[in-house]
């Protein structure tokens, strides 16, 4: 007789259906994140020169009026550049503003000499020395009094020295005449003197005031440009505004 296997137990099935689970692997490292790259700058867009040639248009007629002919033109545009990279701002700008400023300063100062030049060149085209204090002569102021009928007698004349007699003078001069006025009396005199600046000139009148005011000496003094004129013990202020009336009336 045949024996029978006893059936299968649950935990006889149970171990037959499970599998061995498979050993674990580690886990692979993570690769480096690549470098971002640089941003690419933008192209700039070049626009080529553009040229338009010239037009002509003929002559017209209107009527009876003759219109024409015109031409317009050439005329000529770029090149112009749009994007690209933004520079730096430069300092050309600025140094060229200098150098503009500067060159103006000079041409002004050369302006401002040119029209300096052409005022005296005028003056002496018209008969004055603006650089010279010397307008008058005495020699020349002399012979106006003698041509107005005046009285000049004996005249006598002098260099930058012995001018006024034996006094020393706090001032300079350059050269004049003394004369004798008999008709307003023996003590009666004139002096024309010329002097070569306006200082001296002034030295001589405060000289001569200081004079009149610390002696019995009268003095009357009259100017004219560089050309002083004083008169002593002529008592008559009638005569002695015709001395200075010619004096005043030199051209």
């Amino acid at each position: 007789m045949t024996q029978m296997q006893p059936p299968l137990t649950l935990s006889l099935i149970t171990s037959l259906l499970s599998f061995p689970q498979p050993p674990s692997f580690p886990r692979p490292p993570s690769l480096p994140q690549p470098p971002s790259l640089p941003q690419v700058p933008q192209v700039p867009t070049v626009h080529g020169p553009t040229f338009q040639g010239p037009t002509f248009q003929g002559p017209s007629l209107n009527g009876t009026t003759l219109q024409g002919p015109s031409m317009q033109g050439p005329s000529f545009q770029g090149p112009s550049m749009q994007g690209g990279p933004s520079m730096p701002p430069s300092s050309n700008g600025t140094r060229s503003g200098e150098r503009a400023g500067f060159w103006l300063g000079v041409l002004i100062f050369v302006w401002s000499l040119a029209f300096i030049a052409i005022i005296v060149l005028l003056l002496y085209i018209a008969g004055i020395n603006p650089l010279n204090f010397q307008k008058y002569k005495s020699q020349a102021v002399l012979e106006a009094f003698t041509g107005a009928g005046l009285e000049v007698s004996r005249p006598a004349g002098f260099g930058s020295t012995n001018g006024f007699g034996n006094q020393v003078v706090p001032f300079t001069y350059q050269d004049g005449f003394n004369f004798a006025i008999p008709g307003s009396g023996a003590n009666a005199t004139g002096n024309i003197t010329s002097f070569s600046t306006g200082s001296e000139l002034d030295k001589a009148k405060i000289y001569l005031a200081n004079l009149a005011n610390a002696g019995t000496t009268s003095y009357r003094v009259f100017t004219r440009d560089n050309i002083l004129i004083y008169l002593t013990n002529v008592t008559s202020e009638v005569k002695a505004k015709q001395y200075e009336a010619v004096l005043l009336s030199l051209k």
